[in-house]
């Protein structure tokens, strides 16, 4: 099992630890990115993520007042309607407008992570590569450093001051290198930077700091926030817009379900009266004759 371990920096004392495996928040997260089904729950997943875009645009479309005038009604919701139906379509309609903005901005932003076509067109408008993760190894047979995590914290360190947050990752096999990223505060471009070290020889094999991001890295260091509402610039607001806009969206399946429900219990006309409607009509031709 993978754990998360929290340390005191002035004492080294073990403050608290989560397990990544059974953790809550590692579960939601499972069910959000895969369903917990795996490889066909990611699939469900990431084609939904594009018929989501979809909708928003077509519903927006269809929202969409064709002249200024209606524009107030279409914006308000209508609470002492006669017809449940009349309410219910101004549920639908009003909270998906309000909602839309932050609905697009998710589902663009989760349509970057699991689209490579996306990565590529980001690409191409910031005139600058995707970003790939860095295949860099230790080279096992060198003396080991009695201590190479403190080592390598204490380099990074002294090279890159300021950190707000450190994350040490350990190697998992005999190849792998130790990973230090420290986090420095920022506003809506991620700024952190990440070493990577031979866990034997403590060499310095790799080194991405924010300063020479790309510009496609400032794009892709900033979809997280925009797409989980951590936008700093607004502080806890930036929750609680993204909170409602997703309660609305919760409750858009159920509005729409019972708008085509209702109009499928339209009453049609029985073969009697339609019979009674053929014979008035021709009486009525029959007299004007």
């Amino acid at each position: 099992n993978e754990l998360a371990i929290s340390v005191n920096p002035y004492t080294g004392e073990i403050i608290g630890q989560r397990n990544m495996k059974k953790d809550f928040m590692s579960v939601v997260l499972d069910i959000h990115l895969h369903l917990m089904l795996g490889e066909a729950g990611k699939q469900i997943v990431r084609w939904n993520v594009l018929i989501f875009f979809v909708m928003c645009i077509t519903g927006l479309v269809l929202w969409w007042p064709k002249q200024k005038r209606f524009f107030k009604q279409a914006v308000s919701i209508k609470w002492r309607a006669k017809s449940w139906k009349r309410l219910n379509w101004d549920l639908h309609s009003v909270l998906g407008f309000y909602a839309l903005g932050v609905l697009l901005i998710i589902s663009l932003t989760g349509i970057f992570w699991v689209f490579d076509t996306a990565k590529n067109m980001v690409s191409f408008a910031t005139g600058s590569p995707v970003w790939q993760a860095p295949k860099v190894k230790s080279a096992p047979g060198s003396l080991k450093k009695e201590a190479p995590l403190d080592e390598a914290y204490a380099y990074a360190k002294s090279s890159h001051p300021g950190a707000r947050q450190v994350f040490i990752t350990l190697p998992k096999d005999s190849i792998e290198p130790i990973r230090v990223l420290f986090r420095y505060p920022y506003t809506i471009i991620r700024k952190q930077t990440t070493l990577w070290f031979d866990q034997y020889s403590l060499a310095d094999l790799r080194t991405d700091a924010y300063q020479n991001y790309t510009r496609y890295e400032k794009v892709s260091r900033s979809i997280y926030d925009f797409h989980t509402g951590r936008i700093r610039a607004l502080g806890i607001g930036s929750k609680i817009i993204y909170f409602l806009a997703s309660l609305f969206a919760a409750s858009l399946p159920v509005t729409g379900f019972l708008i085509w429900w209702g109009r499928n219990k339209k009453k049609k006309p029985t073969l009697s009266n339609e019979c009674t409607e053929k014979r008035t009509g021709q009486s009525a031709v029959t007299t004007t004759a």
